[in-house]
């Protein structure tokens, strides 16, 4: 019955709209009654990303509809970088103050605005999220700071240990941008929390190909998807 598509626009504190992509398969449940669809996931996209990157292969390699296959209610994130899902309430892109941001603001507000409107939407208590290189940074922002951090003239160092969630690490050794070097510090930096440290076993495997790859789904996204049903249950309650 294939795939639905329904895209939803929200307002992050700072004044930026951005686009977020809910899909979920077409099933005769989840057709007449959404809230059989099941728990929320937020893929939150990497740089000079948007959500299109989570479904660029085919189904049975993608991992936005991979995770839909399996029930879940699949929430893709723009950020405020992708200007053609992105726009703001009083500066067009033109304006230099539209562009005066980092991974940092992406973090404290757009992830946070698009976790808002997925709870609201959907109900449910909690989601899990999916982060794909600076997408997975702006994620540890938002986890382990408060909106204050970014007054200050000189960035601070994030207070990662704040993190309580559980956190699974995918990289790959032939990686240059997230390199093993700096997975292992996050890795002693998060400590306890870290419930997965997963490396692909395939030593060429670079940075694009996380989503790339026609290999990704059997070499990475299977194991993300079981690790995920480890710590979700993929039907809500009805309430």
């Amino acid at each position: 019955m294939g795939y639905s598509c329904q895209t939803k626009a929200v307002a992050t504190e700072d004044g930026y709209i951005v686009e977020v992509d809910r899909v979920w398969q077409n099933t005769t449940a989840t057709l007449f009654n959404e809230d059989a669809r099941g728990n929320p996931v937020l893929l939150v996209p990497g740089m000079l990303d948007d959500s299109a990157t989570w479904f660029l292969n085919y189904p049975s390699q993608s991992a936005g509809f991979m995770l839909a296959d399996k029930g879940y209610d699949v929430w893709a994130m723009n950020t405020r970088e992708a200007a053609k899902r992105c726009h703001h309430k009083e500066w067009d892109q033109s304006d230099p103050r539209y562009w005066e941001w980092s991974f940092n603001e992406i973090g404290q507000f757009d992830v946070a605005a698009a976790i808002e409107l997925a709870l609201t939407t959907t109900g449910a208590s909690t989601l899990a999220i999916l982060a794909f290189s600076q997408g997975f940074t702006s994620s540890l922002v938002l986890l382990s700071t408060k909106p204050e951090y970014n007054a200050k003239v000189e960035p601070p160092e994030y207070p990662l240990k704040r993190i309580s969630v559980p956190v699974a690490l995918f990289s790959a050794v032939g990686d240059r941008v997230a390199n093993p070097v700096d997975v292992a510090d996050l890795v002693k930096t998060l400590d306890s929390v870290v419930v997965l440290d997963y490396v692909v076993p395939i030593r060429n495997f670079r940075h694009d190909d996380f989503i790339l790859s026609y290999k990704a789904a059997v070499v990475l996204h299977q194991v993300m998807i079981a690790t995920l049903a480890n710590y979700t249950t993929t039907a809500r309650k009805v309430v």
